[in-house]
């Protein structure tokens, strides 16, 4: 978990600082740990920290609670989705690299993190299930 977040604070907050309520790391690891789970929809990714809080808030801050689902989507748009594949290409990398010597090309192949799946334009996406 440290290292999704080490790889997610290399990603630029374009917000303006005084209307952050919510800190971008801590919503990045939340729609990142859901789109593993198979939580793809915003409402989902709420549910899905709701559900797990305490753990968590071991690993972030989660001062202000769990993002409503409205921030959590607005966040998202605004986030470059190059840099945001590149997080998370290279952490699950990292882990199944680890776990089984899988390189990042294959996991290319396996999940969409560009919001078409989110947002329900794609025809055809793969469901992950969750690898821990």
């Amino acid at each position: 978990m440290e290292e999704l977040i080490m790889k997610a604070n290399s990603i630029e907050d374009k917000r303006q600082n005084w209307k952050v309520k919510h800190n971008l790391v801590d919503i990045l690891v939340i729609v990142m740990l859901s789109v593993l789970t198979g939580h793809n929809d915003f409402e989902e990714m709420v549910i899905f920290a709701e559900a797990r809080l305490k753990v968590l808030r071991k690993y972030i801050k989660l001062e202000n609670a769990i993002p409503h689902k409205d921030t959590i989507k607005r966040v998202i748009a605004i986030i470059n989705p190059n840099e945001l594949n590149l997080v998370f290409y290279s952490w699950l990398a990292s882990i199944i690299h680890k776990k089984n010597h899988v390189f990042l090309d294959q996991i290319n192949k396996i999940i969409a993190f560009d919001g078409k799946t989110i947002c329900g334009s794609d025809d055809i996406y793969i469901i992950m299930h969750s690898i821990y």
